[in-house]
């Protein structure tokens, strides 16, 4: 089977490239951001590996989309939430109403100086990411090619590109 060029893959798959682009971003930027940190906690670091694993699996999740890719772009997707979902609690220190009121009371000008503490939801975008991911990866959102396309591309044809609903 022929390899698809980029104009031929399907939106999810596209989606998963942007994400991972993201965790490469990440990956310099929690470095830096966590700089003062790692020294002295080394939970600083899990993102910050978790984001570079997840730069390489999600690189070669795109290679392999049709022969297993998904489901490994799954499992490190999922990872997110648990990635996601440590931080939230670190960043909170364990006292996340606490936290959360503290944080709410800034919008309300009843706390003008807010003391310095870690982002409490930036951890969370691990989750979010990690969502768009599941999705993007799942079956339900790929294009599924008819009976008609299947023969064409065994036979050595090439497929029509898929065409999207037809507005009047």
């Amino acid at each position: 089977m022929s390899q698809k060029t980029f104009a031929e893959w399907p939106l999810g798959k596209i989606v998963v490239l942007v994400l991972v682009a993201a965790f490469a971003g990440l990956v310099f930027d929690l470095r830096y951001e966590h700089n003062h940190i790692l020294a002295k906690h080394e939970i600083g670091w899990t993102p910050i590996i978790y984001s570079g694993i997840a730069v390489v699996v999600g690189a070669a999740g795109l290679a392999l989309w049709d022969r297993g890719g998904r489901l490994l772009l799954q499992v490190i997707f999922a990872a997110g939430f648990v990635v996601g979902t440590l931080g939230f609690w670190y960043h909170g220190q364990g006292h996340i109403l606490t936290n959360i009121g503290q944080m709410l009371s800034v919008w309300t000008g009843s706390h003008p100086n807010p003391v310095k503490k870690p982002p409490l939801l930036a951890p969370l975008a691990f989750a979010g990411i990690g969502l768009f991911g599941l999705l993007a990866c799942s079956k339900h959102f790929t294009p599924r090619s008819s009976g008609t396309e299947q023969r064409e591309e065994r036979n050595g044809e090439r497929a029509p590109a898929l065409q999207g609903p037809r507005f009047s």
